[in-house]
């Protein structure tokens, strides 16, 4: 809250500047090009905050998005992982029970050529 009231003090008492100047100015070719950069700075102050927050060290934005990536990829792999024993287990299975029908048949089949 301290940043914000500091904040819109400093407008404040930039505006007031920027008034005084206005007027101790006379009236000329200049007061134009004065009032350009006083609005530009203006505008400089009031982005500060946005300023503040974009500043941020890269090193650290890149490491914590490699933690992250290297979690994300832990988490894929446990994922893949777990899907290729499903699917293992379920070929298994039904090889299992393709072998099991098909032994059946066989047994079928040898039991009425004997009887």
């Amino acid at each position: 809250m301290q940043f914000v009231t500091e904040w819109i003090r400093n407008i404040i008492v930039f505006l007031l500047l920027a008034t005084m100047l206005h007027l101790i100015l006379p009236n000329s070719n200049l007061q134009k090009y004065v009032k350009f950069v006083v609005s530009l700075l203006l505008v400089v102050l009031i982005l500060t905050p946005l300023f503040k927050l974009l500043q941020t060290d890269v090193n650290e934005v890149i490491a914590n998005f490699n933690e992250e990536k290297y979690v994300a990829e832990g988490s894929v792999k446990n994922s893949i992982d777990s899907k290729k024993k499903e699917i293992q287990a379920l070929t298994r299975a039904y090889s299992l029970e393709e072998m099991a029908t098909k032994m059946k048949k066989e047994v079928g089949k040898e039991f009425e050529k004997q009887y």
